[in-house]
């Protein structure tokens, strides 16, 4: 039986119901497909949303148990709303986390942990922050997982903070986790290919000293000493179709013919550290 206050919306899969839950919150809704129930959602009031931005604690000192479901159209918690903030609290930060732990793996509507965003913005203390506080407050798996969750994009943490060259939390989260640097995103690119082909060097630097082994994949086959010599050789009318044709020119036969215009470091570390994987034949045929 439909209740006064409730909104009936048809779909293929059945009926949504949504109506005020049961704990008479205004901003509190409660959503069932064919009488089962799915989930409660708290709505974020605008009240709330500006202590959020602001990191008014006093806000929130009472409402422990509707934290974590305060939530914005976009599914953004509290503390997502506070990371794109023009000032960061990290005492606020800290606080909200020790009453909601559950907030360091929340994602919101893009798949976007406050990792993704403290890494997108630029928090670096808040990214150790948020780090400390997965250790001490998740279960080892989850621990190591977080570092490594992607949002819908695929991007990881490392992706974000790569794209935005923040090299301080590039610097943090390779040192932190090395095996960051492996993962693709959904464009086929690792966080070193995303940062020489934009020309990121000294982000790219950092990713090669701290650690060992990175991918160096990007898309349709190419690496990223593919997309360094590319990017630094930009007057050479063949550069771009040897290194993708059907000539076999792989990017270390690209390398010998135009280092001479490339950033030598770079190049030089990113040569030593294919040559190390399986290709030191290469050299043989420009001897």
């Amino acid at each position: 039986m439909r209740k006064a206050d409730e909104v009936i919306i048809s779909i293929p899969e059945g009926n949504i119901a949504i109506s005020p839950s049961l704990s008479g919150n205004r901003n509190s809704y409660s959503t069932s497909i064919n009488n089962n129930e799915i989930v409660t959602v708290t709505g974020m009031d605008p009240k709330l949303y500006k202590a959020a931005i602001e990191g008014n604690m006093d806000a929130f000192k009472e409402k422990h148990e509707e934290i974590e479901t305060m939530l914005t159209p976009n599914k953004n918690t509290i503390l997502h709303i506070h990371l794109t903030a023009s000032s960061v609290s990290e005492a606020f930060v800290e606080e909200i986390l020790s009453m909601c732990p559950t907030l360091l793996v929340k994602a919101n509507v893009n798949g976007e942990t406050l990792l993704h965003i403290a890494s997108r913005y630029g928090h670096s203390i808040i990214v150790k922050k948020l780090i400390e506080s997965s250790a001490k407050a998740l279960p080892l798996t989850e621990n190591t997982l977080i570092r490594a969750i992607r949002d819908d994009t695929k991007d990881t943490i490392l992706h974000e903070a790569v794209i935005f060259e923040h090299i301080e939390i590039v610097d943090i989260l390779t040192k932190e986790d090395p095996y960051i640097s492996n993962f693709a995103n959904g464009d086929g690119e690792t966080p070193l290919y995303v940062a020489i082909e934009r020309e990121y060097w000294d982000v790219a630097q950092k990713i090669l000293n701290n650690c060992n082994s990175p991918s160096q994949d990007g898309p349709n086959g190419r690496t990223a000493l593919h997309a360094a010599i590319i990017r630094n050789n930009k007057a050479h009318p063949r550069v771009d179709t040897m290194a993708f044709n059907g000539q076999n020119m792989t990017a270390l036969d690209v390398a010998y013919r135009n280092l001479h215009n490339a950033p030598s470091q770079v190049i030089v570390n990113l040569v030593l550290f294919v040559c190390t994987l399986d290709n030191w034949y290469y050299l043989e045929i420009w001897d």
